[in-house]
């Protein structure tokens, strides 16, 4: 299993709750997935009690995730350049969540 240390990334919303870290990525991008808790995006396991939002930032090799780390609590985390995984994403998840923004 990989560990976010192991990728090139930057904190967007630090110490944040589920809600509030969907609520965030809604109002900030277009393209959203939600994926199921236990759903490994690189290799991290994405947990949470309900379906958890995935961001594809509009340059295609970013994506923005709330990442909860055991013992630190939730943030929403944009990891670079990972246009690969964004392509399994993309597969896997034919329907988005593509609300535009405000």
């Amino acid at each position: 299993m990989a560990c976010i240390n192991d990728f090139n990334f930057d904190v967007l919303l630090p110490q944040t709750s589920m809600s509030e870290g969907d609520d965030y990525i809604r109002s900030r991008y277009k393209e959203i997935y939600y994926v199921e808790p236990g759903y490994p995006i690189l290799d991290l396991k994405i947990l949470g009690k309900e379906r958890v939002p995935v961001a594809i930032e509009e340059n295609d090799k970013n994506l923005v995730i709330i990442y909860t780390k055991p013992c630190f609590g939730s943030s929403v985390l944009r990891i670079y350049d990972v246009p690969e995984e964004i392509k399994r994403i993309r597969s896997k998840y034919k329907d988005c969540l593509n609300i535009g923004l405000k």
